[in-house]
């Protein structure tokens, strides 16, 4: 990717000498022969500015340089960034290569990450309390509160024969916003340690019947899964409820593991599952406990 890495030196400052229109992308001026070399994949913010008699600020722009040559005395660049726009500059305007406000960590939304980022770039987003690092290609979670997912199931539904996902399609609280309605399911942005818990209230038939419920990773049944004790339904009138529920813990080793709540039922037929509004039947809770070991 080009011009991702953003560099930075001391004491790099001048005044420019030559003028500069607001198309022109050379700025030259002696003081550029402090700034390190340029290449292909880096950049370095100039403030450029004029100031009035009391030494206030009156005009003002960002440009950033692409491309630079150890000791040279123009360089190229791209005007009016991180906020600013081009502006028209007259030899003798000051320059300065230094922070600015992205060089500090950013406090933003999840709907207002800078949308041109550079590696090692920082953001806390106030909305969802994460913080995150742009990498040079993609933001990433390196830390995050943590909040629990709580979905449930809004009505009631028949779970068929053998083993079926239980279809949770809605959330009680989800503030980073993981869950997936349409897939009933749960997706990792960080890797870690899950704290899970599911339940389900189960309304019988008047057949012998025996539900086991499981909470799986990427929708496969293996040593991530977690089991809920077997539950044997034999001298239950049809009608009557029985609870079911798995807890444990979870090691999601890739960002974009998801996670499912699944259900058992070696009944003769499809059994009543609870659900209604008030999320009172299936549920599942999810909650990132830490890092991995």
């Amino acid at each position: 990717m080009a011009n991702e890495i953003r560099v930075r030196a001391n004491f790099v400052a001048g005044q420019l000498s030559s003028a500069m229109l607001t198309g022109d992308t050379t700025i030259q001026g002696a003081g550029l022969a402090d700034l390190p070399a340029i290449g292909a994949s880096e950049f370095a913010p100039v403030a450029i500015f004029r100031t009035d008699n009391a030494g206030r600020v009156t005009q003002k722009e960002i440009v950033h340089v692409t491309a630079h040559t150890a000791g040279a005395t123009s360089a190229t660049c791209t005007r009016g960034r991180e906020g600013t726009t081009a502006q028209t500059w007259n030899a003798g305007d000051r320059f300065s290569h230094t922070d600015t406000a992205l060089d500090n960590l950013i406090v933003c939304t999840e709907a207002t990450k800078p949308s041109t980022p550079f590696e090692g770039l920082e953001c806390y987003c106030r909305d969802s309390g994460v913080r995150y690092l742009y990498d040079g290609s993609s933001w990433l979670e390196i830390w995050a509160p943590a909040f629990p997912m709580k979905a449930y199931r809004t009505a009631n539904y028949a779970h068929a024969v053998g083993w079926n996902k239980v279809p949770v399609n809605a959330t009680f609280w989800d503030p980073t916003a993981k869950f997936v309605a349409a897939t009933s399911r749960y997706v990792t942005t960080m890797t870690g340690i899950y704290e899970v818990y599911a339940s389900a209230e189960c309304i019988l038939n008047n057949n012998p019947q025996r539900f086991i419920p499981a909470i799986r990773r990427n929708g496969v049944e293996d040593q991530h899964t977690v089991w809920g004790a077997g539950h044997f339904a034999r001298n239950m009138t049809g009608g009557d409820a029985l609870p079911v529920a798995a807890a444990g813990e979870i090691r999601c080793t890739t960002v974009g593991d998801y996670l499912e709540f699944w259900l058992y039922n070696n009944g003769g037929n499809a059994t009543n599952v609870s659900g209604n509004a008030n999320g009172y039947g299936a549920q599942l809770t999810v909650r990132r406990k830490g890092p991995l070991p």
